[in-house]
């Protein structure tokens, strides 16, 4: 849902601002983006110190030694190694989020999203086809920079014996994801700027109230 999400963001401020200029400008933008990686370095060192070398693992004493208490019903080594696979996933997780929005940054800041536009433009003056086109670049490129954490994290679990499943199990269950949510966020780009052209002044209201029923999907 954040690539998703993150995708249609980035196309649409891209296709409504971008056609003869850029957001921002050039030098502004590259430092920015520049500031975001160093920041985004000090977050990740700051982050994975604190979960893995300064937090404290150990419960409440209110809750040591009842049924909560994984001293009641784990052996010493059980119990190290599940310190230790929730300390890394931990990591994991509060590193994962601010790497996908660095990634969009990176491809703003570095001009790819230019190109990328350029390239849809290029290929076909159809809007649903331009939007797919985009949508593919775009998302594929955050696909390939997000994967060696998948796959650090994928390789973790099999190392704690969390998961038993194959790489190639693994791989197909994210190619899937990924054909998914293109196609889901081509639709629902493709459908805004529909709206956007027919309505320019409520187009949102619109586009809110279709949402509504999928919102409703996703939640029951």
């Amino acid at each position: 849902m954040a690539l998703q999400t993150s995708s249609a963001i980035a196309c649409g401020v891209v296709r409504r601002h971008c056609k003869n200029r850029p957001i921002l400008e050039g030098d502004y933008m590259r430092k920015f983006t520049v500031g975001f990686v160093l920041l985004f370095i000090i977050y990740s060192v700051g982050i994975s110190l604190y979960l893995l070398v300064l937090a404290n693992p150990s419960l409440p004493p209110a809750y040591q030694g009842t049924a909560a208490d994984p001293h009641t019903f784990m052996t010493p080594e059980q119990l190290k190694l599940s310190v230790d696979y929730s300390r890394i996933k931990n990591v994991i997780y509060f590193i994962n989020a601010p790497l996908g929005w660095g990634i969009y940054l990176l491809v703003l800041g570095t001009g790819l999203a230019w190109r990328f536009r350029d390239w849809a433009a290029g290929i076909s003056r159809f809007s649903l086809i331009h939007s797919g086109v985009y949508v593919f670049l775009l998302s594929l490129t955050a696909w390939v920079l997000h994967f060696p954490l998948r796959l650090y994290s994928f390789q973790v679990s099999h190392t704690y014996g969390i998961s038993t499943q194959t790489f190639a199990s693994w791989m197909r269950d994210s190619l899937i994801s990924f054909w998914l949510n293109w196609l889901i966020t081509t639709l629902t780009v493709w459908i805004i700027y529909a709206l956007i052209r027919k309505n320019a002044r409520l187009w949102w209201f619109y586009a809110w109230l279709i949402s509504i029923p999928f919102t409703l999907l996703m939640m029951f």
